[in-house]
């Protein structure tokens, strides 16, 4: 990442680029775990709709 923010007129877009590059990664990791062998414990992935702080 190079730091740079990207300006939209629309509010909510602010962090919508990020939640959705972290969702699609996510996915991709389960994805690619299904595809290898199995795995000695259980993955469990967590999706919540809301920030910790």
């Amino acid at each position: 990442m190079t730091g740079k923010s990207i300006y939209t007129r629309f509010r909510l877009a602010a962090g919508l680029a990020w939640a959705l590059a972290v969702l699609v990664a996510m996915l991709e990791t389960a994805r690619a775990l299904r595809t290898g062998k199995p795995l000695r414990n259980d993955l469990v992935p967590l999706i919540i709709d809301g920030e910790c702080w």
